[in-house]
């Protein structure tokens, strides 16, 4: 779901039946809402989270691109497939890491 349209049309896309998960991107969600590059913008978190919650209402699997620290909030909403690309997992690792250091010292 990365469109407007998309969103749209969200029930007809579930309905289909080999189908079994739909994921909302963000990024290209947000370029088709004017708000380009603004992943964490409320009006485009509000959008991916209500797609969510009708994708699990379908009867399907909901799947959205989190952060470490919004996980939790996509989870809450019924997505069951959360992913991020490895650098923004292997830096969250390295600060806390980091962290882990300072405080010993």
């Amino acid at each position: 779901m990365e469109s407007a349209r998309a969103l749209e049309n969200l029930e007809d896309i579930a309905g289909v039946a080999s189908i079994d998960a739909l994921s909302a991107g963000s990024g290209d969600l947000s370029n088709s809402l004017n708000l380009p590059g603004q992943r964490f913008h409320p009006d485009l978190v509000a959008r991916v989270e209500e797609a969510g919650r009708r994708i699990v209402k379908a009867g399907k699997i909901a799947g959205t691109r989190v952060t470490t620290q919004n996980a939790p909030r996509f989870l809450d909403a019924g997505f069951r497939i959360l992913y991020e690309n490895a650098n923004a997992f292997l830096a969250d690792g390295v600060a806390e890491f980091a962290s882990a250091c300072k405080s010993a010292s």
